[in-house]
């Protein structure tokens, strides 16, 4: 989605690569732009109202009898 450099595998994971990885990204302004993109468009999101009508749509076939 443009805002990190590839990935980082954890078992081949050190403090050196990662430090690189950082690096690229503070030293990338199209990287930190997407970033604030990919944030403002997030800030116009209700993720809980959107997560809340999924569970209940998901659990909507499922009656629980209180009786």
């Amino acid at each position: 989605i443009g805002v990190a450099p590839g990935v980082l595998v954890r078992k081949n994971l050190t403090s050196k690569a990662l430090a690189e990885k950082i690096n690229l990204v503070l030293g990338s302004p199209a990287m930190q732009e997407r970033a604030k993109e990919i944030g403002k468009s997030m800030r116009k999101e209700d993720g809980v109202k959107k997560a809340v009508a999924l569970i209940n749509e998901k659990f909507k076939t499922y009656h629980v009898s209180t009786q």
